[in-house]
């Protein structure tokens, strides 16, 4: 699966090289001609999109009640939700997987392995590194629900996407830091949907998307369910976590946990 990511992300970060210089929100359309995606077909579909090889380019399929078929210049994809932005990210990335004669390229992956390297795709082309690094700033670290926000905000994309992204970039992250996503599902349960982490807490039991979370997140934050923001201050494994849940701004629905590892108290018991 890593070879399948990485020529995802190699290819990514190629694109948006050819297309400087880019800034956020990242313009996709810019991107898409690049690849020749030649039209965007708005239409019901069961799925969020799909991507249609035609004689000359590709079309791109995306969810919308109404139907439309028009060319791709003609979209302004700093007008779409953050959804559809990761959809046609996500379509486009796809165009990776294809040669210049737009054939399947041999070997081909299987869908599931397929799908996953276009999320992956998808992330790097909508927050790219050198942007993230700018966004948080010089000698700053990703260590804030806000900032996560503020990036979400920006570059246009949901909190998920921001937390998955810089999760696999080491430099960035506060020392000791976890910033989590939870939604609520049909059933009343919360499940994670997405996790930044480090330090101590990339020791303990890793979140697992759209399950429950393990037990030490629910030892640290007790009460994840409710839409109030609190602020814990618990013992757990011999360290002492200060942990803070608060509803994300522009994202329904989204409970964001942040908890870092006071360690002055951690080191004093």
């Amino acid at each position: 699966m890593g070879s399948w990511k990485e020529r995802a992300s190699s290819s990514a970060e190629y694109l948006l090289r050819e297309c400087a210089p880019i800034q956020f929100p990242v313009d996709l359309i810019r991107l898409a001609v690049r690849r020749r995606i030649l039209r965007i077909h708005f239409r019901p579909l069961p799925c969020d999109g799909a991507i249609e090889v035609v004689p000359d380019g590709f079309v791109v399929h995306l969810k919308s009640n109404k139907e439309q078929l028009v060319p791709v210049t003609a979209v302004d994809s700093s007008a779409m939700s953050s959804r559809q932005r990761f959809t046609l990210a996500h379509e486009l990335s796809h165009t990776f997987f294809y040669d210049s004669k737009r054939q399947p390229i041999k070997p081909h992956p299987r869908r599931r392995l397929l799908e996953s390297a276009c999320n992956y795709g998808a992330l790097h082309l909508l927050l790219p590194r050198n942007l993230l690094q700018r966004e948080i700033g010089l000698g700053r670290r990703f260590d804030s629900v806000e900032l996560a926000c503020d990036i979400a905000s920006t570059a246009q994309v949901s909190i998920e996407s921001v937390l998955q992204r810089v999760d696999e970039l080491e430099e960035l992250k506060e020392s000791e830091y976890a910033l989590m996503a939870f939604r609520r599902q049909d059933d009343d349960t919360m499940v994670t949907t997405a996790v930044c982490l480090s330090g101590t807490f990339t020791t303990l039991p890793r979140p697992i998307p759209y399950t429950v979370p393990p037990k030490w997140v629910q030892q640290i934050v007790p009460d994840i369910s409710t839409t109030s923001e609190v602020v814990h201050r618990l013992r757990y494994r011999d360290r002492t976590f200060v942990s803070r849940r608060v509803t994300a701004r522009r994202s329904a629905g989204c409970v964001l946990v942040e908890s870092r590892v006071d360690r002055q108290a951690s080191s004093s018991v």
